[in-house]
């Protein structure tokens, strides 16, 4: 839609997208509240060979830096170590990241294209600015989950191109969405704001 401004004081700590959004989805809770010995963050994607385990050290193909996985979220809907996608938390770096493959102890890796970035904040998000593209998803704020249109029609649509802030913890935090036609390849992008 034309016209829309994002008005919220905030600076944005993760941006994401979620794809096969084929059963309802809620925001995971490391959004919520970091593990505690994360100090940084870093989109992923190509998860293969194995699933990275929690815990395990991490190296660069490129740059030898190492690190220790504290939290993953995958965004993608696929099994970890199956070309997942989504959000890594690191503690105890040692050295300099770069755009690169890293390879766990677990023999499995994941790219990433950027230097890992530090955490904004411990603290949880205010709000969080939606957008969506493709097709029509349907989402809810109260903790009911969201519906196809085929299903229970839970909840309200919001079409492609458009956006909504989510603003208070409460909300973000019980949000729900699904596409709104099964398997209609809808899209939805996510900026959490603290």
């Amino acid at each position: 839609m034309n016209g829309i401004i994002f008005q919220h004081d905030g600076s944005s700590g993760y941006s994401g997208s979620w794809t096969t959004i084929t059963a309802a989805r809620s925001f995971d809770q490391l959004f919520i509240s970091p593990p505690p010995t994360a100090t940084h963050r870093v989109w992923y994607s190509g998860g293969a060979t194995a699933a990275l385990v929690i815990g395990e050290k991490l190296t660069g193909g490129t740059s030898s830096a190492t690190a220790y996985l504290a939290g993953r979220v995958i965004e993608n809907n696929v099994a970890a170590g199956s070309a997942d996608a989504g959000w890594l938390w690191l503690r105890n770096i040692d050295g300099t990241f770069q755009a690169e493959t890293l390879t766990g102890t677990s023999t499995g890796t994941v790219a990433i294209y950027q230097e890992p970035l530090p955490i904004l904040s411990p603290a949880a998000p205010k709000a969080c600015l939606i957008t969506v593209e493709v097709a029509d998803i349907r989402f809810t704020m109260d903790g009911t989950l969201a519906g196809t249109t085929a299903a229970s029609t839970m909840g309200s649509i919001m079409s492609s191109g458009q956006s909504y802030v989510i603003r208070g913890l409460l909300n973000i935090k019980r949000f729900s969405a699904i596409n709104a036609v099964n398997a209609s390849g809808a899209i939805m992008k996510y900026h959490m704001l603290y």
